[in-house]
């Protein structure tokens, strides 16, 4: 098939465009160099070039855009022309990248030889203009539903010194979305001084309230636990645990005082934390303990 969509391009450059996109991707894996990429930078620039590139990313902003095939097919010429597109005004390589993954959502076409992200990880940006610009992206990219790509984004951004990225973090890491649930990192974020609308702060409101509720049960549940525990290891002392099933006590043992030094940490540094889970095995210990 490669075969042939080579003949079809050397025969018609543009019409590979309205073919399979997956196969074009590898094709262009397997000949990132060469008349290929710069054919399709010529593509680009005969169907519109950097005037397409600017209208999409005023539609964007405005939000108002529905993109059609045409377009799409230029903008995939666009993307893959390789370094010479870069120099063509263009150097936002990551926003770029954002508006990629958004036209193939609309397209519904999936293509796996994308990179996740082409931002460096460490950035350092001084230009204030710039991280605004960034800013709206990461928010579009949350809109939008890449939440992954929001969270790479609003991590930089607030490594920068952007305080309303912490925005889109709480939520990120309240809700999970792009990454794994974390409360901790959630309650920072909300506590976190930030330009927010109103709207925003009636959300905040709410997720940190809900917040505060599991950290005091969490304070609550590692007092008893804590008092649980101390209780299971006092039994195991009385009954003489120790002598006549050693090895089972000091595996109690040990388990009691990881315990015990992660509810403490967790009652100094006022973190959440899910105890249920130690509840159903200090209650297992304690059943066992009492069968033999």
């Amino acid at each position: 098939m490669e075969e042939y969509l080579m003949q079809l391009y050397e025969k018609d450059g543009a019409a590979i465009f309205h073919t399979d996109y997956q196969l074009l991707v590898n094709l262009l894996d397997k000949y990132p160099k060469g008349p290929l990429r710069d054919d399709a930078y010529c593509i680009h620039t005969l169907l519109g070039g950097n005037a397409l590139y600017k209208s999409i990313t005023e539609a964007l902003r405005n939000k108002n855009h529905e993109v059609s095939r045409a377009e799409y097919n230029v903008f995939i010429a666009q993307i893959y022309s390789g370094d010479r597109f870069w120099k063509n005004d263009s150097n936002e390589p990551a926003h770029m990248e954002h508006l990629l993954r958004l036209l193939y959502k609309v397209a519904g076409i999936n293509v796996s030889g994308i990179p996740v992200t082409i931002t460096p990880e460490k950035l350092k940006v001084d230009d204030k203009e710039v991280l605004l610009n960034e800013l709206s992206s990461a928010e579009a990219a949350y809109e939008c539903r890449d939440y992954r790509v929001a969270l790479e984004k609003s991590k930089a951004l607030f490594e920068n010194g952007v305080g309303s990225a912490a925005a889109l973090l709480s939520k990120s890491y309240f809700y999970g979305y792009g990454t794994y649930k974390d409360y901790n990192k959630a309650l920072f974020y909300l506590t976190y001084p930030h330009k927010k609308s109103r709207q925003q702060d009636k959300e905040e409101r709410a997720m940190l309230n809900s917040l505060l509720e599991l950290r005091d049960k969490a304070m609550y549940s590692a007092v008893v636990c804590l008092a649980g525990s101390v209780l299971a290891l006092l039994f195991m002392l009385v009954t003489g645990f120790f002598s006549n099933h050693l090895g089972f006590a000091l595996f109690n043992t040990a388990l009691l005082v990881a315990g015990n030094l992660l509810f403490a940490m967790t009652y100094e540094k006022k973190l959440i934390f899910d105890f249920s889970y130690w509840f159903l095995i200090l209650g297992c210990m304690i059943l066992i303990v009492l069968i033999l």
